[in-house]
């Protein structure tokens, strides 16, 4: 479950808890008509389901809520690697295949690369149908 679905029931299930145990305690009666106040043992026992239905709704809310930011996926580290720098095999490699360098990167028929590898790939006959 993301992050954010689960901060989004964990808000309806409390809200939810909250409203069922505040009807049961507060506005559910539990005495019946007769012969003046008579209390009902089976309203009681569905008023006190009621609450301690409520009570556990709200406290898996609350977790679900809670935890919502700590169970989130982590994000990968942004990578601060820049264009590789060629030792000088690659360099002569890449001139013997006609790979020039422009002082900001390196050209191949007349396309621009900022990475020596990416136009060696472009420039070797063996790599080019690779891609």
């Amino acid at each position: 479950m993301k992050g954010a679905n689960m901060k989004t029931i964990g808000i309806i299930m409390w809200v939810g808890g909250l409203v069922l145990a505040g009807f049961a305690g507060l506005f559910f009666d539990t005495s019946v008509g007769g012969y003046g106040r008579i209390i009902s043992f089976d309203l009681q026992q569905k008023q006190l389901m009621m609450l301690i239905a409520g009570c556990v709704l709200f406290a898996v809310g609350v977790v679900l809520h809670a935890l919502s930011g700590k169970l989130q996926a982590p994000k990968p580290p942004a990578s601060k690697k820049g264009p590789s720098k060629p030792n000088g095999a690659r360099i002569a490699h890449a001139l013997d295949l006609g790979v020039m360098d422009t002082g900001k990167g390196y050209a191949f028929e007349g396309k621009a690369y900022a990475d020596i590898e990416d136009a060696i790939r472009a420039a070797d006959p063996a790599k080019r149908w690779a891609n």
